[in-house]
């Protein structure tokens, strides 16, 4: 591959020339029939003349139609065989490129993989520095996903390590002083280490307990029923006998007591 060399371009070419002699001949002759047909009466005897002077014209334009043609495909057989020949050469290269991003792409994995064994050794060294850390190194890549570049450099890397395993250790201090620290570390693990929006969370599940709580008491209170007792005292048994039929008829419960 050292000795390989681009072979330089060596096209030559030259414009196609068309001679057309007869072009003026030709178009005096279309010029002077159309003169003609406008100028002269209309008889039977011309009308057959101006016919035959259009059939002569009109001969003579298919026959240059025809060689329009001839000429054009004669212009354009070296243009559609350089064009091919390019195409064929294009294929070639094309199938060159592949190869070379194939290779591209092999070498990039291989060191996208030693960069994240790499960094991710980083991780390990650092996070052993606390004990029982909750975070593992997937989660750093969530927050820091650049840290796998290739410009990313292995101080900087390191550092920004140094940074996120700080700040999470100062998170999960907060959050040991919090009265529902139970509640706000459970979160915060859920969410991948969000501790504004852990707090926000609970903060937020612990109002709406609340208020389903008061909603549930005031929904037992309006379906308690509060017993009332009421005593009439009738002396007539008469009486009685028609305050007892409108109770039943209007099914009103009650006791009674005779004495």
């Amino acid at each position: 591959m050292s000795n390989f060399e681009v072979a330089n371009l060596e096209i030559t070419y030259s414009p196609g020339v068309v001679d057309f002699k007869g072009y003026r001949a030709l178009m005096n002759s279309a010029q002077q029939l159309v003169a003609e047909l406008q100028n002269v009466e209309v008889t039977p005897e011309n009308v057959k003349e101006s016919k035959r002077l259009r059939a002569a014209v009109n001969k003579r334009l298919h026959e240059l139609s025809d060689k329009r043609i001839e000429i054009k495909n004669a212009v354009l057989q070296p243009y559609d065989q350089f064009q091919n020949q390019l195409k064929e050469i294009t294929d070639v290269v094309s199938e060159a490129n592949k190869i070379v991003d194939s290779q591209i792409r092999e070498l990039d994995e291989i060191e996208r993989v030693e960069k994240t064994k790499q960094v991710e050794s980083i991780f390990d060294q650092h996070r052993s520095m606390y004990d029982d850390f909750p975070f593992g190194f997937g989660e750093l890549l969530d927050d820091e996903p650049s840290i796998l570049n290739k410009t990313y450099s292995t101080p900087k890397a390191e550092q920004t390590i140094a940074e996120w395993i700080n700040g999470k250790q100062q998170d999960i201090k907060v959050i040991k002083t919090l009265p529902n620290s139970k509640e706000v570390m459970t979160e915060y693990l859920g969410n991948g280490g969000l501790l504004s929006s852990a707090m926000a969370t609970v903060s937020t599940r612990e109002e709406q307990e609340v208020k389903a709580k008061e909603i549930i008491q005031k929904s037992k209170a309006r379906n308690e029923v509060q017993e009332f007792h009421a005593t009439f005292t009738v002396f007539d048994e008469k009486d009685a006998e028609i305050i007892e039929m409108f109770i039943e008829t209007h099914n009103i419960k009650f006791k009674k007591e005779v004495y």
